[in-house]
Order: structure tokens, then sequence, then C-alpha cells
């Protein structure tokens, strides 16, 4: 095969992807969702719609919602969102949530969060820094300890974005005492919504609060929340 009728079939691949995607936003897409709140139905229901049509992650696997496409398939399917203002691609470019657990969990861990973390059903937060461990988190103090089928979190994280509202927290946190600091250290899906969990604003000088600090009492994590 010559190169001009590879780079013909390459032409035409891409054609038909781009007129498939145009098409499925002309039945599907509603301009009145521009600026909708991604807590609102109408902004799920319409993330639902493309990670169902495998449009969100075209990168990814067929198993895992995707298309198996290459990156240059991947950015037509981007333009031509962006062409009509549609919102809900490249999640898996952008989505740090969902990206890492599907970089990281298990399949029964993917199968529980993938879905939701696309769609915005879950609601997460970043728990890293504490108040003597910002830029340097091996510094962190927070410790993990494993009861049963659960672990036991104890500690403080600061400046979280987003908690009251969370329904999991990314968290790190020391599971092992005896080895250098920048070993040792676990990363897991934490539930928010337990009473061992306590959110407490940081109040801005321009009287807002965008940021919280967080106490963990006695939190339980499911085992299988081990990243």
């Amino acid at each position: 095969m010559t190169d001009a009728t590879m780079n013909e079939r390459d032409a035409t691949g891409d054609d038909a992807l781009r007129e498939e995607v145009r098409a499925w936003l002309a039945t599907h897409w509603d301009p009145a969702l521009r600026g909708t709140l991604p807590t609102s139905e109408p902004h799920r229901a319409w993330l639902a719609k493309v990670v169902d049509a495998r449009w969100a992650v075209p990168r990814w696997s067929a198993q895992w919602y995707g298309r198996d496409l290459d990156d240059t398939a991947a950015r037509i399917i981007e333009r031509e969102f962006a062409r009509v203002g549609a919102f809900g691609t490249a999640q898996d470019r952008t989505n740090l949530w969902a990206n890492t657990a599907l970089a990281f969990g298990n399949d029964a861990f993917k199968a529980k969060f993938v879905p939701g973390l696309l769609r915005n059903d879950i609601n997460m937060c970043l728990l890293y820094s504490e108040p003597g461990a910002g830029s340097d988190l091996a510094g962190i103090r927070t410790r993990a300890e494993r009861d049963g089928d659960d672990w036991v979190a104890n500690g403080q994280k600061v400046w979280t974005s987003n908690a009251a509202t969370a329904d999991y927290g990314m968290l790190i946190a020391r599971t092992n005492w005896d080895v250098p600091k920048h070993a040792g250290i676990s990363f897991f899906f934490m539930p928010m919504k337990q009473p061992g969990v306590e959110i407490r604003p940081l109040l801005q000088i321009t009287n807002e609060a965008h940021f919280n600090q967080i106490f963990i009492t006695d939190a339980r994590i499911p085992a299988d929340n081990l990243l």
C-alpha cells in the first residue's frame, strides 16, 4: 500500500468520524444546556448521553466506555463538540478522578466508580495538603490503619475545595511508619459523608469560604477503596 493510499484511507476515516459526531450532536445537543450547573439534573443527564454514546473518553478501551481511538481521532471529536458549544468529551484528558480510578483501580473498583465519575453523579475533593505538609506531601501525618474489612483514618487536611458537597475524597495517608517518609503512603477514595469527617470552612479576607479544613477522626474506608 502506498503512502498516498494510506493517507486517503485515513482521511476517509476521519471524515466518517466527523460526520458521525456531527449527526449525533445535531440529534441530541440542546444549546440551552450551556451554562447549566454541573450538579444540575439537565447537566448530568447530558453527560450520561455522552458517556453512553462513548464520546466522553474516546481514547479509552471499549471495555471502559471508550472507542479505542488514537489522539488524532479523539481531537476530531473534541473539535466537533467545541464547534456547537457542547461539553462532556475529552474526559480522558481532563477528568482527574476518573483517570485516576482507571489507572490504579482494579476492575471491581473501576466498575463501582468510573461510570459515576464520568457522569458527575459522584462528587469528589482532594485530601492532600496538611497544616505541616503542603508542598512537601511526603511530610503528611494523617494515618490509616487496617481494621478488618476497613481502614481507619485519623488526621487533618487543609485547603480542600468542594468538601461540603463531596461524596468521596482522594485521600493520601501514611500506612507504614517504619520506612522512609517518601514510602509508606497509601491512596484511598474515602467516603466523606460519615460522622468521622468534620468540615470547617476557611474564611477568606473577602468573607468567602472556598476552602476548608477537614478533621478526620476514626473515619472508616472500605478496604476495596485502597488504590
